[in-house]
C-alpha cells in the first residue's frame, strides 16, 4: 500500500482519476457479470409468455364471426353506421361490416360480420353492445341495446377467401409539416388521420444559406413531437385518441428515442381514462404494449422488457404473436443459440400458422441462417427453397426479410445474386422499398460499380412516370459519392439536377458541392499538391502531373451545376469559362454576381465587437454561390423532362465512354463542357402562365402605342386634308374675287363708253 501511495505522490496523479479508474474497473466486472446474467434472464419473460398466452391456432389467427340479431328483431344505429365501423376498427383493430347476405333496404340489418382475432372480436363486441340498438319487426316500441340480448358470435367457415375489409386507411401522400393543419372538427377518424399526416410529414426543402427573414427552427422530429404531445396534453383533443392513433404515436416517439415523451403520453392516457372510459381500450390492447416491448427489445434491455411484460399481464392483456416476436428479436441478440428454443415453443403452441407470425419470425432468423448457409459455400436460392419448406409456403419472404438476406449476400461479396433475389421477391407479389434501394446503392459505392448501381435502381424502383428514388436524400448522397469515387462527371450532373428538382438535397451534399465549387473557382490548394489554375481555363492543356482525382475535384462542380441550361434553346458556352461563374473580387471570397435579396443574401457577416480588433484583418464569410442557390430554388420553376433512370442511363454510358477515351486524364474544361450530357428540364405550368401574362403586359403598352401612333397618323392625315380643303377654298374665293373685279371693270368700261356715246 505504501508503494502505491508513494508512486501516487511521485507522479502527482489526482485522486479523482484513480477513483474513476477503480470504478471503471469495477464497472467492467459488473457488466461482465450482468451480461452472463442477461443471457439466462430470457427465461423469465418466456415463462410469463407461456403462462398467459392461450394455446391453439384459433387464438392467433384471424377469424370471421357473424353476430345475428335475435329472432324477429333488427339492429340499427342512430348515427352514421360507416363511421361507427371505422371507430370500432380504430379502437380494437377489428373489421366490422353488415352481413353480405343481408339484403337490407334501409338502415336496419339482421347480422354483422366481424373479422379479427378472438381478442379483437371481444373488444369490438363490447363497443357494439352499447352502440347498436335493436327493435322488433312487429312492435316498434320494443327497443333496446344489443348487449341486453344474448347474442353469440357464430364462426363463418371461409375456404381460401379473405373477408372483405370495410375500413381501410386512406393512402395519404406525404406533405410538408407546415401544410399539415388541424381538422376543423375533431372525431376519432380526424384525430387518427391528423396523427398519420404528422408522422409521415416531410421537412421543408433545404434553403440556401443566408436567406433573409428565415430563423432557424427546431429539427423536424422535434416539431412533430411537440405537435403530437400537444394533442395528448390537451383534454379537449385527447378524448378523441384511439388505440390505432396511440400505437402510431408511440411507435414514432420510440423510433426517434423520445422516451420521456412516451412516458408522458402513457401518463396522459392513464389520467384521462379515469373520466373517459373509452380511453381504457388503448391500454387494454396488446398493440400499444408491443410498441414498448419492441423498444426494450431493440435496446437489449431485459429488465425493462420484464417490467413491461408484467405490467401487460397484470392488466389481463393476453400476449399475441407480435409479443413473442419481440422476445425472439431480443434473444437473437442476447443469446443467439437459444433463439431456436423460442421458435420451437411458438411452433408447439401453433402460433406460426398466422402469416404475420411467419414473416416476423423469419425476419429475425433469416440473416444469421443465410450467412451460415453462405459460409458453407451453398447457393442462396437453395436456402430460400429450404425456408419455403420450413415455413410451409412462400409468405415468409417479405421486403424486410429480403433486405436482411441482401445484407448477408453483400457481406459475403456475392453481388451477382442480389438482383436475382429482388426479382424473386417481385415474383411473390412483394415490392422492394427504399431500404432495398439504399442497400444495393451502398454496395455499388463500396465496389465502385456504376453499371451495378443502374441495374439496382432498375430492379428496385417502380415503373412510374417519374422514376426517382422518392423522398430519401440518402440515395442521392450515395450516388454522388459513387460519382466522386469513379470520377463520373455526367453521373454527378444528372444526380445533382434531379436531387435539386425533387428537393432531396441534404446539407452534406450541398456542403460537398459548395466546397468543390469554391476549390475550382478560388484555387484553394490542397496540402498534398497545388493545382495550377491554368487547367481551369478553356483551351489550355492539362498538366500531366495532376492526378485524375484532383482534376475531377477541380472540374466536377463546374460541369455539374446549372440547371437552367437544360432548357431548350439554352446551351453551355464552350468558347470560354461559363459566364455564370463571374470573376471574383480581390479582397473578398464572395462572387460578384448576386441573386435578388429575396432569394439569397450574399452579404458578408459583420464581425462582432468582442472578436474584432484594430490590427486583425476583416475576413468576409463566404456565402452560398449564386449558381448553387439558383439550383436549389429551381424546383419552384422547373420539372425534369426525361425520367430519372433514362437520364442516368445516358450519363453512365457517357462516363464509361469517357473513361475509355481517357477524358478523365487529358480532357480540358472546354471539352468537358462541350460534350457533357444535357439534362432537359421543362417549365412548370404556373411559370408558363406567368411568362404569358408578362408577355401580355409587355405587349399591351406596345399595342397601345401602336394604336396611338395610328390615331395620330389618321389625325394628321385628316388635318392635312382639311388644310388642303381650306387652301383650295381660299384659292377658289380668290379666283372668284379676281373674276368679280374683272367683271366690274368691264361693266364700268362699258358704262363709260355708253355714256360717252349718249353725250355725243
Amino acid at each position: 500500500m505504501a508503494t502505491n501511495l508513494s508512486a501516487t505522490r511521485a507522479t502527482a496523479v489526482p485522486i479523482s482519476s484513480l477513483v474513476l479508474g477503480a470504478e471503471s474497473g469495477r464497472n467492467k466486472a459488473q457488466r461482465a457479470a450482468r451480461k452472463s446474467f442477461y443471457a439466462n434472464d430470457w427465461r423469465t419473460p418466456l415463462m410469463l409468455l407461456r403462462k398467459h398466452t392461450p394455446e391453439g391456432e384459433e387464438h392467433h389467427v384471424k377469424h370471421l364471426a357473424r353476430l345475428e340479431m335475435p329472432q324477429g328483431m333488427r339492429g340499427f344505429y342512430h348515427g352514421n353506421l360507416s363511421n361507427l365501423f371505422l371507430d370500432v376498427y380504430l379502437h380494437t383493430g377489428c373489421h366490422v361490416q353488415v352481413s353480405r347476405g343481408d339484403n337490407r333496404t334501409d338502415d336496419r340489418f339482421l347480422a354483422l360480420e366481424l373479422s379479427g382475432t378472438p381478442t379483437n372480436i371481444t373488444l369490438a363486441r363490447s363497443i357494439l353492445n352499447e352502440a347498436v340498438q335493436v327493435e322488433s319487426d312487429d312492435d316498434l316500441n320494443a327497443k333496446g341495446t344489443m348487449g341486453s340480448y344474448t347474442i353469440t358470435a357464430t364462426p363463418v367457415v371461409m375456404d381460401k377467401v379473405m373477408p372483405r375489409s370495410v375500413w381501410s386507411m386512406p393512402s395519404r401522400a406525404a406533405k410538408q409539416l407546415s401544410y399539415v393543419l388541424e381538422p376543423p372538427s375533431w372525431s376519432f377518424q380526424s384525430f387518427a388521420a391528423y396523427v398519420a399526416e404528422l408522422i409521415i410529414s416531410t421537412p421543408p426543402p433545404l434553403r440556401p444559406f443566408g436567406i433573409e427573414h428565415s430563423p432557424r427552427n427546431k429539427p423536424h422530429v422535434d416539431l412533430v413531437t411537440d405537435r403530437l404531445m400537444a394533442l395528448y396534453s390537451n383534454p379537449d383533443t385527447i378524448r378523441w385518441a384511439s388505440m390505432h392513433a396511440t400505437a402510431q404515436t408511440l411507435n414514432f416517439l420510440r423510433s426517434h428515442a423520445k422516451i420521456p415523451q412516451v412516458r408522458g403520453v402513457l401518463e396522459f392516457i392513464d389520467t384521462q381514462s379515469k373520466t373517459r372510459p373509452h380511453l381504457r381500450l388503448a391500454l387494454s390492447n396488446p398493440a400499444v404494449f408491443n410498441v414498448l416491448l419492441n423498444s426494450a427489445s431493440q435496446a437489449l434491455d431485459l429488465h425493462t422488457y420484464n417490467f413491461l411484460l408484467r405490467m401487460m399481464t397484470d392488466r389481463g392483456i393476453a400476449p399475441n404473436t407480435e409479443t413473442w416476436s419481440s422476445l425472439l428479436h431480443l434473444v437473437q441478440k442476447v443469446s443467439p443459440r437459444n433463439a431456436k428454443h423460442i421458435i420451437t415453443t411458438m411452433r408447439q403452441r401453433q402460433m406460426l400458422s398466422s402469416p404475420v407470425a411467419k414473416m416476423s419470425t423469419a425476419n429475425a432468423t433469416s440473416k444469421p441462417d443465410a450467412s451460415e448457409w453462405l459460409r458453407r459455400g451453398e447457393s442462396i436460392f437453395d436456402f430460400i427453397a429450404h425456408y419455403d419448406k420450413l415455413w410451409k409456403g412462400k409468405d415468409w419472404l417479405d421486403t424486410r426479410a429480403c433486405n436482411q438476406i441482401l445484407s448477408a449476400l453483400i457481406e459475403d461479396g456475392n453481388l451477382e445474386d442480389t438482383l436475382a433475389l429482388v426479382n424473386e421477391l417481385k415474383s411473390r407479389n412483394k415490392q422492394p422499398n427504399i431500404v432495398t434501394t439504399n442497400i444495393l446503392v451502398d454496395a455499388a459505392v463500396s465496389y465502385r460499380d456504376l453499371a451495378f448501381a443502374l441495374n439496382a435502381l432498375k430492379a428496385t424502383l417502380r415503373d412510374t412516370i417519374e422514376l426517382h428514388p422518392g423522398s430519401c436524400c440518402h440515395t442521392f448522397d450515395r450516388l454522388v459519392q459513387l460519382a466522386f469515387r469513379v470520377r463520373a462527371y455526367n453521373t454527378l450532373r444528372v444526380v445533382w439536377t434531379y436531387a435539386c428538382l425533387h428537393g432531396n438535397v441534404s446539407r452534406d451534399l450541398l456542403r460537398k458541392m459548395q466546397k468543390t465549387l469554391m476549390t475550382s473557382l478560388h484555387g484553394k490548394k490542397t496540402p498534398e499538391k497545388p493545382i495550377n489554375q491554368q487547367t481551369l481555363n478553356v483551351g489550355h492543356t492539362a498538366e500531366s502531373n495532376v492526378s485524375r482525382h484532383e482534376r475531377f475535384k477541380s472540374f466536377a462542380a463546374i460541369v455539374a451545376v446549372g440547371i437552367e441550361e437544360g432548357l431548350e434553346g439554352v446551351r453551355r458556352p464552350i468558347t470560354s469559362v461559363p459566364s455564370r461563374f463571374a470573376t471574383l473580387k480581390a479582397a473578398t471570397r464572395s462572387p460578384i454576381t448576386k441573386l435578388p435579396p429575396s432569394a439569397v443574401s450574399t452579404t458578408p457577416s459583420t464581425p462582432s465587437a468582442d472578436t474584432a480588433s484594430a490590427n486583425a484583418p476583416i475576413v468576409d464569410k463566404p456565402g452560398l454561390h449564386p449558381v448553387l442557390a439558383a439550383d436549389l430554388l429551381a424546383r419552384e420553376k422547373f420539372v425534369p423532362g426525361p425520367p430519372f433512370l433514362t437520364a442516368l442511363r445516358e450519363a453512365i454510358d457517357r462516363d464509361l465512354l469517357w473513361k475509355q477515351q481517357g477524358y478523365d486524364k487529358s480532357a480540358t474544361l472546354e471539352v468537358l463542357l462541350a460534350e457533357a450530357v444535357q439534362v432537359k428540364v421543362d417549365k412548370k405550368r404556373h411559370v408558363i402562365v406567368q411568362d404569358v401574362i408578362q408577355k401580355h403586359k409587355e405587349n399591351v403598352p406596345r399595342e397601345a402605342e401602336q394604336a396611338e401612333q395610328q390615331a395620330r397618323e389618321v389625325f394628321e392625315s385628316r388635318e392635312q386634308q382639311r388644310k388642303q380643303r381650306l387652301e383650295a377654298r381660299a384659292l377658289a374665293d380668290q379666283k372668284m374675287r379676281e373674276e368679280s373685279e374683272k367683271g366690274k371693270t368691264r361693266r364700268e368700261r362699258s358704262w363709260d363708253s355708253t355714256t360717252r356715246r349718249r353725250k355725243r
